[in-house]
């Protein structure tokens, strides 16, 4: 008998610890929860959803990779402001990170991306500039995309001889994308320079049937 009561008291000894340990973990993943939920109360319900949707793919919390997913998360939802804040925080905590390169290249690009839908061309010209120094260090964009991505810019400042620069690096680079040389031809023609546009207008014509 007393046998027997003992081992009813561990039975229930072992099922009061079970209980308590269930009880910790869902504390744990509970608190989990909170925090990877942080922030979500001051910001739109399209970044809630689209946070939501995508932070079960992103790594440690506070790392360069994690501000870049909300900051596309944001420019999703046509959050510019936002979407700058955490490309900027991306850059500022990529010093240790292995792939830094990455992260500040993307970030610059899309910051200077989000400015030029702005109207902000000064501040695009900057952030492309400082991407297109950091794809020497990172293939995570073409660097012909980079080149095109600022002579738009230029195109925009009037800065036509600058934009030409650019789309002939593009075009070194990519040399059978044909809005490049529609692009350039249409530089040239803000300088006058009405051979060089005629001769890009008829390779870029020849590109596009051919494609």
């Amino acid at each position: 008998m007393e046998l027997k009561k003992n081992i009813l008291n561990n039975i229930r000894y072992l099922i009061l610890a079970l209980v308590l340990i269930i009880g910790v973990i869902t504390i744990f993943y509970y608190v989990a929860n909170q925090a990877d939920d942080e922030g979500l109360s001051n910001t739109s319900p399209c970044f809630n959803d689209a946070w939501k949707e995508r932070k079960s793919n992103f790594t440690q919390k506070g790392t360069s990779q994690y501000h870049i997913y909300r900051g596309l998360d944001h420019l999703k939802c046509l959050e510019y402001q936002m979407s700058i804040d955490e490309f900027n925080i991306s850059i500022n905590v990529s010093n240790n990170d292995p792939e830094r390169f990455d992260w500040l290249l993307t970030s610059n690009f899309y910051i200077a991306f989000i400015n030029f839908e702005m109207g902000n061309f000064d501040e695009a010209e900057a952030f492309y500039s400082s991407a297109i120094q950091y794809s020497d260090e990172s293939s995570v964009r073409p660097k012909w995309e980079l080149y095109r991505s600022r002579a738009t810019v230029y195109a925009k400042l009037n800065k036509s001889t600058e934009a030409i620069a650019d789309y002939t690096k593009a075009i070194e680079l990519n040399s059978t994308l044909w809005k490049l040389y529609k692009e350039r031809s249409d530089a040239y023609t803000a300088l006058d320079m009405l051979d060089e546009a005629v001769a890009d207008l008829e390779m870029s014509e020849k590109l596009k049937r051919s494609n």
